[in-house]
């Protein structure tokens, strides 16, 4: 009872004495919503309840309590970017239904043949771009979908050579696309 009455003693001390400080670490590792920081403390603070009596021997319980916020921090960011790409793929998934459970409406097939249509421009202007050498790498890498360890094989270069390769088409093509936006066509002869 005497050992119980000093572990709540004990916490109740470090609760008081480094909650605040605590919260504080947690909104500047997690940011908004602060709701984040304040589960993130309040962990922190459930988790040295569960573990008081290894943690009144540490020699520095504050360190303790800092080391846990950033590991429960990291927790609840790992989490959160998991949940940010699983809603970004969702985004980019194609919903085949309207809001009333229809197939495609006339104006969702019309969007979609204008994407389709602006997607088959840019590839014509991005190909035409191209010299003979990179147009057959992008054939392999874009309309194949090959992995790069194929390309070094379908080329026969080393797989080294191969990734510069797909490093350096990738490269041009994203300056083209940037180049596209600002409005200025260019094709590059000696990239």
């Amino acid at each position: 009872m005497r050992k119980e009455q000093e572990e709540n003693q004990f916490i109740a001390f470090l609760f008081d004495k480094n909650y605040n400080r605590i919260y504080e670490y947690c909104c500047l590792r997690l940011g908004k919503p602060f709701q984040d920081a304040e589960d993130c403390a309040m962990e922190v603070f459930s988790r040295a309840f569960r573990h008081v009596e290894d943690l009144m021997e540490h020699p520095c319980p504050e360190r303790w309590l800092y080391v846990t916020a950033r590991n429960i921090s990291m927790e609840m960011l790992r989490r959160r970017m998991k949940y940010r790409y699983a809603d970004s793929l969702d985004d980019l998934r194609p919903d085949r239904t309207s809001m009333y459970g229809a197939e495609d409406s006339a104006e969702d097939k019309f969007l979609e043949s204008c994407e389709e249509r602006e997607s088959a421009q840019l590839e014509k202007y991005l190909t035409g771009t191209l010299r003979p050498g990179e147009l057959e790498l992008y054939r392999l890498l874009v309309t194949e979908k090959r992995a790069t360890v194929e390309i070094a094989e379908a080329l026969g270069v080393s797989y080294t050579n191969a990734t510069t390769k797909v490093y350096r088409l990738r490269k041009k093509l994203k300056k083209q696309v940037k180049l596209l936006k600002k409005g200025g066509i260019q094709n590059e002869e000696n990239y």
